[in-house]
């Protein structure tokens, strides 16, 4: 009967912990991504919609209920952990949309000079 290697067991949690974090960091990349691509892409969509408010409005509705569906399935322990990462999700499209904004305003500004 052999005993548990205590150092090996050690060196294949360390591993199994870098491993998990170099996968949630990629997730956080692609979700991040995914959501920036995403409000480009809206941008560009809604400003030919007539009713883009409403349309916002629903699918908001719509990506707020499965959210809250999938967040009904997350261990009570890691609950937080959701709340924290939506809080930091928000500050982010808000920088960037602000960014976004901030810059299209001095292109614009820019461009309006030149002309002039």
């Amino acid at each position: 009967m052999s005993t548990p290697n205590l150092a090996t067991n050690k060196d294949a949690s360390s591993r199994q912990d870098v491993d998990l974090r170099d996968l949630t960091r990629s997730m956080i990349r692609f979700n991040n991504a995914v959501t920036l691509f995403s409000i480009q892409r809206m941008q560009g969509t809604l400003g030919t919609v007539t009713d883009s408010q409403a349309l916002i409005d629903r699918f908001c509705d719509a990506l707020d209920a499965i959210s809250n569906t999938l967040s009904t399935q997350i261990d009570a322990s890691k609950k937080s952990t959701l709340d924290r990462m939506t809080r930091t999700g928000a500050e982010v499209v808000d920088h960037s949309v602000d960014a976004q904004f901030s810059a299209s305003h001095w292109i614009t500004r820019a461009q309006g000079n030149r002309g002039s």
